[in-house]
């Protein structure tokens, strides 16, 4: 005994040290994106978006360790403590998950950021180099001769000396000595300015003259010289949207408590009072031109409160037709990948693609409650989250007009990892109406489709035991931000 307490003791060491240290990472996460929110107002949205996130992975990381801490304590049979473990086997991943990702987001946002602010408006210019006059040529100077003595002999002869010489033959005899022409520099060219050319407007003398037309290339009609640099230019490098999602579950789940297991239809247990609360949310980080990180959430929370409507089997029990009961069902499911552009995100584009891979984590928690048959149920495996990699496509249509078209599809691989395995689409669609140059309305619909299934070993395909088959769709109203 005094093994296996020691056993238990270890293992929930080894978690909390894990879950503790990334659940302290994604709050210096947190805490590092607050401060850069409070001292970077140009990237205000951008870390908004990220603490946003951040805070949401912290949130996760948080209700683990509570799970961890409120699980059954030693004194507890041996089967209550393996059935908590086996609720939180998949914990580890999720942690290292959540850390990546929070990482991911303190090392991506400064990037963001700077390709945020707007830069110095570009001009079209043309510019000459000025020419510079080349220096005349100067001649060599001419060598020095330095006289040397000769040993040739010399032979002196008398000269005779005319003392009145005619001096007149000679001066006219001697040739000219010949001149040296100046020589002038060749004529510079001229020396022109810079030149402007502008395809907006132009002014002669301070007068605004017409507005000039693009240039077009004769050989090629209808299609400019110089393309639109409007069309060419990329989006905003942060694309989120977010709305309310009028949730309307359906589907069944597996619940266990001192009765046995029974199956609960979403449907049956209809109350005189419910209350349904959704969101939902994506966002989109540009990281270069052609790929992005992709995050898709949504979450969902309903409680219902009235009577049975017929007699309903709870394992050993039934409840009578009128026996009041109360049930509560937590959903939320979050998706982070990374987006390959395929074609267009640029704003003259009318068609953008992309395909996206990564990974999704999802929580789920279900209760019911009867007082009257004396049933209360919660699922075998308690409150847990479910870990499953997955891929997507993402389409936009834009028309001429201010109106477009999304297509999301997002497909979980279900995979038994852990011993659990999730098996979801996530299908959203809608119809955006721009508002301005980065805000569009967004209304939509959703349709997601998920069951989540545990087996006794990892990597085993035999036994599966679904824990919950559902299927949550809806209108969505929100909006959509670009920045």
């Amino acid at each position: 005994m005094n093994r296996l307490i020691r056993a238990q003791r270890l293992w929930l060491v080894r978690r909390l040290l894990l879950l503790g240290g990334s659940a302290g990472a994604a709050a210096a996460a947190f805490a590092l994106q607050l401060i850069r929110l409070r001292l970077d107002p140009n990237g205000a949205y951008v870390h908004a978006v990220a603490l946003f996130v951040t805070f949401i992975i912290l949130a996760i990381l948080v209700r683990l360790v509570r799970l961890h801490l409120e699980g059954p304590g030693l004194a507890a049979p041996s089967w209550d403590r393996h059935a908590h473990r086996a609720s939180v086997r998949e914990s580890p991943l999720v942690a290292v998950c959540g850390a990546i990702v929070a990482a991911l987001l303190v090392a991506v946002t400064p990037r963001l950021v700077a390709e945020e602010r707007p830069g110095l408006p570009a001009t079209l210019a043309v510019r000459f180099p000025e020419v510079v006059p080349a220096a005349a040529p100067v001649p060599a100077p001419a060598p020095d001769v330095v006289a040397r003595p000769s040993p040739a002999i010399v032979e002196v002869k008398p000269v005779k000396i005319d003392l009145q010489p005619d001096l007149a033959p000679a001066i006219a005899s001697s040739p000219e000595p010949a001149r040296r022409k100046p020589t002038l520099p060749e004529p510079l060219p001229p020396i022109l300015p810079t030149v402007e050319i502008s395809y907006q407007q132009s002014y002669v003398d301070g007068v605004q003259e017409k507005v000039q037309e693009e240039p077009y290339d004769p050989r090629l009609p209808g299609e400019p010289i110089v393309p639109s640099l409007a069309a060419q230019a990329s989006l905003p490098p942060i694309h989120t949207g977010f709305g309310g999602f009028l949730a309307m579950p359906s589907g069944k789940v597996n619940l266990e408590g001192g009765t046995g297991r029974f199956s609960l239809g979403i449907d049956d247990v209809r109350g005189s009072s419910t209350f349904a609360g959704a969101v939902d949310f994506t966002a989109e980080f540009a990281l270069t031109p052609d790929s992005a990180v992709k995050i898709v959430y949504g979450g969902m929370r309903i409680f219902e409160d009235g009577e049975l409507e017929e007699d309903t089997s709870f394992g050993s029990v039934t409840g009578l037709k009128g026996d009041p009961f109360k049930f509560e069902m937590t959903w939320s499911h979050f998706y982070a990948g990374l987006s390959h552009r395929i074609t267009g995100y640029t704003r003259g584009s009318w068609f953008d693609l992309s395909v996206h891979a990564g990974a999704m984590i999802d929580h789920t928690l279900s209760r019911f409650e009867s007082g009257a048959s004396g049933v209360k149920g919660e699922p075998a495996d308690g409150e847990r989250g479910w870990f499953a990699p997955g891929a997507g496509i993402s389409m936009t249509f834009r028309g001429p007009g201010p109106a477009g078209f999304i297509l999301e599809i997002l497909q979980s691989v279900p995979a038994n990892l852990g011993g659990q395995a999730i098996a979801l689409t996530d299908i959203r669609t809608g119809v955006t109406v721009d508002l301005s140059a980065t805000a569009s309305l967004f209304l939509g619909y959703r349709h997601v489709q998920a069951g989540y299934t545990t087996f006794q070993t990892s990597f085993a395909r035999e036994d599966p035991l679904k824990s919950a088959e559902l299927v949550i769709r809806g209108p969505i109203l929100g909006l959509d931000l670009r920045f």
